[in-house]
C-alpha cells in the first residue's frame, strides 16, 4: 500500500473507534437512564446571585453563612463568572449539601432532587429549571419565600441612582444583572424592607406589551421624549416628526421601546371651588369625575408628581386634562401669593357648619347668580331687603348660590346667626351649597380683611399694641397654612370660624384690632422656608410645651420646652413631685404670675363613674383609683391611668384628659373669681389628689395651671412681656425659636 492509502486506513480506524466508543456511552446512559439532558443551562453568576440572596434573607449558622461565600469563590474561580460560564451539577451537589446542613430532610425517599443522580454525572451542566426546583424547595424549607420571589415585572427606563423602575412606580436596584427596560420581564427579586428592593435573576423576557395612564411628557426632540413617572424622568428613544413640551399622554411600551404614544390635549380651567375623592368643582363649570387613574403633576419650579393636598382652593392655579369626560390629569401651573381666604361659617351653635336655613341682607344691594352652570341666572336684591334661603328655595337647586355686594366696602348681615357681639356682619361675598347635611355658608375675603375679625375673638383689643401685633402674625401664619393646604376641601373652604381652626367674627372689629394687621402687613412666621405650625393658646402656667403635647412625632425646632420666664432656668418636670413642688412654689420670674389662669383649682366632691365611662367609651362602675402616669418634660399630663372594677384604662393625650376629668361644676381661679367649666377643664398642667371610701374614688381635687393646650405662644404671657417693654419680634422669636419673621407680600 501507498504511504498515502495506509494512513487513510489509520485515520478511519481511528474515526470508527471513536463512533463505537461514542454509541457504547449512548448506550450504557441509556440503559441508566441518564441522556444528556437538554435545555437552558444556570448560569454561574445567577446561581451566585441566588445563593448570596438566600445566604442574607436564611436563618443561617455562621458556619454555614462562611460555607456559602466560599462556595461562591469557589465555582467563581473554577469556572469564571462570564455569559459562558455554567454551573454543574458536581457543584449543584456542594451547594445542596451547604443547605441542608444541621437540617432533617423530610420523605427523602421521595425527594426529586435523587432522581438528578440518575439525570446527571457530576461533570453534567445543569438545567436552570432543576436548579430553580431546588432552591425553591429550600425557600419554603426556611420560610423566606416570601422574601425572594419570581414575579413579572413591567420595567421602564434607569432612574437617577442606578435602579431600574417598573410600571407600579417600584424602584429596584440590580446587581450582575443587566436590566432590561421598556419591556416585561419575569425575574427574580429579592425584597427589602426600608430600601429598595433588588432583581437578582432575569429569567424571561416577554413580548407583551404594557401602557401608563396619564404620564407627563415633559420635553421630546426629534431622536426620544422625556417623561415623569412615579418621581423620576425617564427618556425614551421614539422618532418624533413634532416636538413639544408638557403633555399628558398614555405611553405603550413592548420589547425595549415605545410603540404608541397617545396625546391628551383636551384641557379645562377656572377657580376651583372644592374638591373631593370624586372630583372637583370649578367655578362656571360645575363637577368633573376623576378619571380612576388619574395623575397630579407640578409644572411650576422643578417639575415632579404631586397630589391633591396641593390643590388650591378658591383660584385658578391648575389646568384639568380632559379624557372622556373625566379629569385624567391635573396640571399644577402657578404658584402665587394668596390673598383671599374662603370661610365655612359656623351654624348658631358652633356644633357644625351646616344650616337649616340662612337669612341675610346687606346695606348695598346684592347680586344674587344662581342656577346650574351652563345656565345661570342672576337677580338683583335692594339696599336692605331681606333674602331668605332654605334646602326647598329655588335660588339652591342648581349648583352654588353665589351673594355679592355691589360695593367693596359693604357687608353682608347674616340675620340668622347671633354671635358674642350680636348679629354678624362679613366683608366680601358669600356662596351657599346645598347638602345632604344642610345649608353651606362660605364667606370668601381677603386674608388682611379676615384677620380684623380674628384678631379681637383670639386675644382681647385692649391688649398691649406689640402683642395684638404678634398675634395678628401667627393668625395670619396659621391661616396661610390652610391656603396652602385645605382644611375642608370638600366644603369649598380653607377653615371654618371656630376654635377648630381659629374663633373668626366672634368678636366685632376693632381699631385695635385693624391697626395690629396693618402694621404687620404679609408678616408670617417660616422655618426652612414653610410657613410654621403657629400654634397659639390663653395661658400658662410658667412652663410651655413641644409638639408631643399632641402626640406629634413631627419634628418642630422652633416649638421647644421652655420656661415662660424672664430669669428662671429650665426644669425637667416629668417627675411627679418635681412637678408638684413646681405648680406650688413661687416664681417671682414667670410672666403670667398675676394673671388670673395662672393657677386654678377644681373639686369634685361625689364622682359620676358613668359619666367618666361613657367619655372613656368603656365600661365600668366602680374607680379604685386616678393618677398622672405619664409627663412631658414641660409638666404636661399625658397619660392618666383610671383603675375600676372592669379593669386598668389608660387616658391618652392632653385634651382627651382635660375631657375625662371635667365633671361640671365650677373651677376656682388665682384671683378668687369663679368661672364654670365646661367640656374641658382649663388644661392638662395638673395635679390630682383622689378621695376613697371603702377603697373606691369617690370625689378628687384637681390644683391646675395655665389655660390651654400650652403649645406655641402664651397669649397673656405676649402681653405680659409686652407691657415689660419687649416688641413683636422679640415676643415671636421667644416662642418660635429659630423661626423667621418674614414679609410675604
Amino acid at each position: 500500500m501507498k504511504k498515502w492509502e495506509k494512513l487513510a486506513a489509520k485515520a478511519g480506524m481511528i474515526l470508527l473507534l471513536l463512533l463505537l466508543f461514542c454509541i457504547l456511552i449512548k448506550k450504557d446512559r441509556q440503559e441508566r437512564g441518564m441522556l444528556v439532558p437538554e435545555g437552558e443551562k444556570i448560569q454561574i453568576k445567577d446561581a451566585i446571585s441566588l445563593v448570596m440572596a438566600f445566604g442574607r434573607k436564611a436563618s443561617l449558622s455562621e458556619e454555614q453563612r462562611e460555607k456559602l461565600e466560599n462556595w461562591s469563590l469557589q465555582v467563581s474561580e473554577a469556572h469564571g463568572e462570564g455569559e459562558s460560564s455554567l454551573l454543574t451539577y458536581g457543584d449543584y451537589i456542594e451547594l445542596t449539601a451547604i443547605w441542608d446542613q444541621d437540617r432533617e430532610t423530610e420523605n427523602t425517599e421521595k425527594d426529586p432532587e435523587k432522581e438528578l443522580d440518575q439525570k446527571y454525572r457530576k461533570e453534567d451542566l445543569l438545567l436552570f429549571q432543576d436548579f430553580e426546583e431546588g432552591y425553591q424547595k429550600r425557600l419554603e424549607a426556611f420560610q423566606i419565600q416570601d422574601q425572594i420571589v419570581r414575579e413579572t415585572l413591567e420595567l421602564l427606563g434607569k432612574g437617577s441612582d442606578a435602579s431600574v423602575i417598573d410600571s407600579r412606580g417600584n424602584t429596584y436596584g440590580y446587581e450582575n444583572v443587566e436590566a432590561p427596560v421598556y419591556c416585561v420581564a419575569e425575574a427574580y427579586v429579592e425584597r427589602n424592607e426600608g430600601e429598595d428592593d433588588r432583581i437578582l435573576v432575569l429569567t424571561e423576557r416577554k413580548k407583551n406589551s404594557f401602557t401608563l395612564k396619564n404620564a407627563l411628557i415633559t420635553e421630546n426632540d426629534a431622536d426620544g421624549f422625556y417623561f415623569l413617572w412615579s418621581g423620576e424622568e425617564m427618556y425614551c428613544p421614539l422618532k418624533n416628526n413634532e416636538i413639544f413640551q408638557e403633555k399628558v399622554a398614555d405611553l405603550t411600551f413592548a420589547e425595549g421601546k415605545a410603540l404608541d404614544r397617545k396625546i391628551k390635549n383636551e384641557k379645562v380651567g377656572g377657580v376651583l371651588l372644592g374638591v373631593a375623592e370624586e372630583g372637583i368643582e370649578l367655578e362656571d363649570r360645575g363637577f368633573l369625575p376623576f378619571a380612576e387613574d388619574y395623575r397630579v403633576y407640578q409644572l411650576y419650579g422643578s417639575c415632579k408628581e404631586s397630589d391633591r393636598t396641593e390643590f388650591k382652593i378658591g383660584y385658578d392655579f391648575a389646568d384639568y386634562v380632559m379624557d372622556k369626560g373625566k379629569v385624567c390629569a391635573v396640571l399644577l401651573v402657578k404658584d402665587q401669593n394668596m390673598e383671599n381666604i374662603r370661610v365655612a361659617v359656623s351654624n348658631q351653635a358652633y356644633d357644625g357648619i351646616y344650616h337649616e336655613e340662612i337669612k341675610l341682607k346687606a346695606d348695598c344691594e346684592l347680586n344674587l347668580i344662581y342656577g346650574s352652570y351652563g345656565d345661570r341666572q342672576s337677580r338683583r336684591i335692594p339696599a336692605g331687603e331681606e333674602v331668605m334661603v332654605d334646602s326647598d328655595s329655588m335660588l339652591v337647586q342648581g349648583d352654588r348660590l353665589m351673594i355679592e355686594p355691589s360695593a367693596a366696602s359693604s357687608r353682608i348681615q347674616v340675620l340668622s346667626l347671633k354671635r358674642a357681639y350680636g348679629i354678624p356682619s362679613y366683608r366680601g361675598r358669600m356662596e351657599i351649597v346645598k347638602k345632604e347635611q344642610g345649608l353651606l355658608l362660605i364667606n370668601e375675603l381677603l386674608l388682611e380683611e379676615y384677620l380684623y375679625s380674628v384678631v379681637p375673638s383670639e386675644m382681647p383689643s385692649s391688649y398691649p399694641a406689640e402683642a395684638l401685633e404678634a398675634q395678628a402674625v401667627c393668625a395670619r401664619t396659621y391661616a396661610y397654612r390652610y391656603l396652602l393646604k385645605s382644611g375642608l376641601p370638600e366644603e369649598g373652604a380653607h377653615v371654618d370660624d371656630s376654635v377648630r381652626y381659629q374663633v373668626y367674627n366672634n368678636i366685632e372689629e376693632s381699631r385695635n384690632a385693624r391697626r395690629a394687621v396693618g402694621e404687620t402687613a404679609g408678616e408670617m412666621l417660616f422655618y426652612d422656608g414653610v410657613p410654621i405650625h403657629a400654634y397659639y393658646y390663653s395661658t400658662s402656667c410658667g412652663s410651655g410645651s413641644d409638639e408631643k403635647a399632641f402626640g406629634s412625632t413631627e419634628d418642630l425646632p422652633y416649638l421647644n420646652t421652655r420656661r415662660i420666664s424672664h430669669e428662671e432656668e429650665e426644669e425637667d418636670l416629668r417627675e411627679e413631685s418635681a412637678f408638684q413642688d413646681f405648680l406650688k412654689e413661687e416664681h417671682t420670674g414667670d410672666y403670667e404670675k398675676e394673671e388670673a389662669w395662672y393657677r386654678w383649682q377644681y373639686e369634685v366632691q361625689e364622682i359620676d363613674a358613668a359619666k367618666m365611662a361613657e367619655i372613656m367609651k368603656e365600661a365600668f362602675s366602680e374607680i379604685y383609683d386616678i393618677s398622672v402616669e405619664k409627663r412631658l418634660e414641660s409638666g404636661l399630663a399625658t397619660v392618666l391611668s383610671v383603675k375600676t372594677d372592669t379593669g386598668d384604662y389608660e387616658v391618652k393625650g392632653e385634651y382627651q384628659i382635660r375631657q375625662v376629668l371635667s365633671q361640671g361644676g365650677e373651677v376656682i381661679r388665682a384671683d378668687g373669681s369663679a368661672v364654670t367649666t365646661g367640656k374641658l377643664l382649663p388644661s392638662a398642667y395638673l395635679i390630682i389628689s383622689v378621695e376613697k371610701k371603702r377603697g373606691n374614688v369617690i370625689g378628687y381635687t384637681i390644683f391646675g395651671g395655665g389655660y390651654g393646650h400650652g403649645v406655641g405662644m402664651s397669649q397673656n404671657g405676649a402681653a405680659d412681656m409686652a407691657r415689660a417693654g419687649r416688641k413683636r419680634e422679640e415676643i415671636l422669636s421667644f416662642f418660635y425659636e429659630g423661626a423667621d419673621l418674614v414679609k410675604m407680600y
